[in-house]
């Protein structure tokens, strides 16, 4: 058996009901407790995106050994007793990325007819990171699309959960013509101005090679930030419009072109293990790309693709401490 007190930890803050579970394991901990209901176990089992090609494998074999009703050959079975003070129904649960500084899970639940999807974060001081959120989900459905329907914020067990509308997602992930489409589609109607009254370059300030005199005479179109944009936060809804989750490090107006150098940094780093050095060199020649150049043209970037860059790496650098060690292992 997996150690599963972390998982405990989660189900007793939550308040969480008895149930069973199937325990989903990777990288030395468990990565989702998934229902023994079949509808629940299926659509818990859909919320986990991984990237890298061994592990989409492996999710595939679940999900046919799961339509045989076989998933008990390669998942454990566990049993959850209950909270001592219950508020929840029993839940499908993903773990929260062990990098977060702040403890957080994701579940899944029906609530009578709906099914629904929340991010709790058990500790009741660090209830604002939802609520940014929340506010931002507004935001983003409102001005430009591509959100789900936010359900709003409720008190769970001993913290808190952001709730969303359950999205039936389609296989696959987008293509990158798919995602600088959401990205056009994120900048808004607003007056260009300088890439220096930003928040991102406020926070930030100068990269290497990117002088502010030089940020002060660019002209940039404000855009909606995601913050973590990425394939595994994109989801092809059943209308096939594509719908980005997780958006706690969002901004409703900031810089364009933040989202894009992030996807593109997150598939050098995470995806492909490239050193810093060579990835730089193929981001370079993504940015120069036709569609890609059409893109940073109507943000106002066009001829300034090396200076987003380097000051959106600097970005990435100052609030992601894993790409802060990958950019000074070069």
């Amino acid at each position: 058996m997996p150690d599963v007190g972390k998982l405990q930890e989660i189900l007793e803050a939550a308040g969480a009901g008895a149930g069973d579970f199937y325990l989903l394991e990777g990288r030395g901990r468990v990565l989702a407790a998934l229902p023994a209901e079949r509808a629940a176990f299926a659509k818990t089992l859909a919320l986990y995106r991984p990237q890298k090609p061994l592990a989409r494998l492996w999710v595939r074999l679940i999900r046919i050994l799961h339509v045989a009703r076989l998933q008990g050959l390669c998942l454990k079975k566990w049993s959850w007793r209950g909270a001592l003070q219950r508020s929840l129904q029993c839940p499908g649960v993903l773990s929260g990325n062990p990098d977060h500084t702040v403890a957080r899970a994701i579940f899944l639940l029906r609530d009578k007819d709906v099914w629904v999807v929340g991010k709790f974060i058990p500790d009741p001081r660090q209830q604002d990171i939802v609520r940014r959120e929340e506010d931002l989900l507004h935001v983003a459905s409102q001005a430009a699309g591509h959100a789900p329907e936010c359900l709003g914020w409720k008190p769970c067990g001993q913290g808190g959960a952001l709730w969303t509308r359950w999205i039936q997602p389609r296989s696959g992930n987008p293509s990158r013509r798919d995602r600088l489409q959401i990205l056009q589609d994120w900048l808004l109607e607003k007056t260009p101005r300088p890439l220096t009254e930003f928040p991102a370059w406020k926070t930030t300030g100068p990269g290497e090679k990117t002088p502010a005199h030089v940020a002060a005479k660019l002209r940039l179109r404000p855009s909606l930030r995601h913050g973590d944009f990425a394939p595994w936060n994109l989801l092809k809804n059943p209308s096939g419009t594509w719908v980005a989750v997780d958006w706690e490090e969002g901004c409703a107006e900031d810089a364009p072109g933040l989202d894009l150098v992030h996807d593109l940094v997150q598939e050098e780093f995470l995806i492909r293990r490239e050193p810093f050095g060579k990835a730089m060199v193929r981001i370079q020649k993504i940015l120069q790309e036709p569609k890609v150049a059409n893109y940073l043209s109507a943000c106002g970037w066009s001829g300034n693709e090396s200076y987003l860059l380097h000051w959106a790496t600097a970005f990435e650098s100052a609030h992601r401490p894993e790409i802060k060690r990958w950019v000074n292992a070069r």
